[in-house]
Parts: C-alpha cells; structure tokens; sequence
C-alpha cells in the first residue's frame, strides 16, 4: 500500500518523535490511516497492558462509522475495536473490560461519566494506554466541550499516573498555533504539525487606521502619508485593499 503525504509526514513525526501530533489535511487525505498505523506499529513493538488507543470523538455517529472502518481495517491484525457510550449494552461493556485491549472509541460525555460513575474501570482500562487520538479537534476549539474534554484528559492522566500522547486531526482549521497550545497544555511533551506543503498558505494581513482631521493643510498631509503607505505596500505584488469611499480608493493607480 502506498502511503499518502499526509500518511507519510505524521508516520515519521509518530514514529520518529515523543511529541504530540497535529494532523490537518484537506477531506479524504487519509488522516484517520495517517493517526492510527503509526500508532498501532508502535503498539505491536511495545504491547499495552490494557487499552492501547483511547480515540475521542465529538459524535457517536462519527463513532459508529469509524468503529466500522477500524474493524475492516484491523480484522486482520487481530486487534479488537470497542466503542463505549450509552447505547452500549452492559454485557458488551463487560467484554470490554475483560479483553482490556485494542481501541476503545468514546465521546467526551461518556468518558466523563465513566470517571463520576466509576473510576475504578478508568483506572482498569487506561492504566497502560499510549495515545488518545481526538478526531475532528476544531468542533472543540473555544467551546464549552473543548474545555471539558481538556479536564478529563488531565484528570484521567492524574488518576492513571501517566501521561499519553495526544493526536488531533482535522480538514478545517482557523489557528493551528491555538490546537498545538491545547495540546502540550499541562505535559511535558512538544505539540508538532503535520500538513502537506502543498497545503500551506500564508495570508498577511495589515490593519491601519487614519483619521482624517478638518484643518484642510493637515488633512492633506495625513491622506499623503496614508495613500503614500498603500502604494508602497501594492506597488509590484498582488494584494487586495479597502476603502470606506470610493474616490480615495482610485486615488492609488494615479501615483
């Protein structure tokens, strides 16, 4: 199988690094390959002792739809798929805990009630665990759930005595900067990105405000300097600019 580039960049930055990892691409790039093989290689050099891979994420939907791509992808390596929320009957959650490996798959919510209810299955089940893999990370940013979903990682790695290495992934992203931040929190870990280069796009933007006063000597003086300013910032490059009037917007090519 070939890999991908979004596969091969968070392959080495997983495999080769101890840091967390930020995984952002476009739709279809194979970012959920991209998280779990380097994750589950590792595994199989340096088994868990419990669950190796806690996966998070905002929706049981989404759960139910990667607990069956997970399942196909692994059937063959033996490595079971668990998913743990309330439409999980107690008979299957007793299974869980008993085989107490592979990947367990759950939301925020039922992660947090696992903790209220009973700590002591945490404890049982993430004693040893490696990674907690977050899919869509940017329906957390600057929400209550994010907040929420930060705590319980703290305070799961508190009960559990150990701390585990985090992989966000995401297609659609605002601040990169802010997921690496929310990552590193409170660790002793780097948080690195991983995005293809032909991906990366810079924007700049530059905010500058003048007022323009009544005294005409002045006022001529400040649009001089403001209109000088624009030029040299268009002169020779692409770029885009914004007036509130018009006239002084066409001022600029007669220079």
């Amino acid at each position: 199988m070939k890999l991908k580039v979004t596969q091969e960049i968070a392959a080495d930055a997983i495999m080769n690094t101890d840091a967390h990892v930020l995984i952002t691409s476009k739709t279809a790039s194979g970012k959920t390959e991209a998280a779990f093989l380097p994750a589950l290689s590792l595994l199989s050099k340096k088994p868990s002792k419990s669950i190796g891979i806690l996966y998070i994420s905002p929706l049981k939907d989404l759960i139910n739809d990667q607990n069956k791509r997970l399942s196909s992808l692994l059937k063959y390596g033996n490595i079971p798929v668990f998913s743990w929320n309330g439409d999980v009957s107690g008979s299957q959650k007793q299974k869980v805990l008993e085989i107490n490996q592979g990947i367990l798959q759950m939301t925020p919510e039922s992660l947090e009630a696992m903790l209220m209810v009973n700590s002591q299955n945490a404890v049982r089940l993430f004693s040893d665990t490696q990674f907690i893999i977050i899919d869509e990370i940017h329906s957390f940013l600057g929400s209550d759930r994010g907040g929420e979903l930060f705590n319980l990682m703290v305070r799961l790695e508190r009960l559990c005595g150990r701390q585990y290495r985090r992989i966000a992934l995401s297609a659609t992203l605002a601040s990169a900067r802010s997921v690496l931040w929310y990552l590193s929190s409170q660790t002793n870990r780097k948080a690195i990105l991983c995005k293809p280069r032909d991906e990366e796009k810079d924007v700049e933007i530059y905010l500058h405000n003048y007022t323009i006063p009544h005294e005409e000597e002045v006022k001529q003086k400040v649009e001089q300097e403001w209109q000088t300013f624009l030029y040299d910032q268009l002169r020779d490059q692409k770029r885009l600019s914004f007036a509130t009037a018009g006239k002084k917007q066409n001022q600029l090519p007669m220079r």
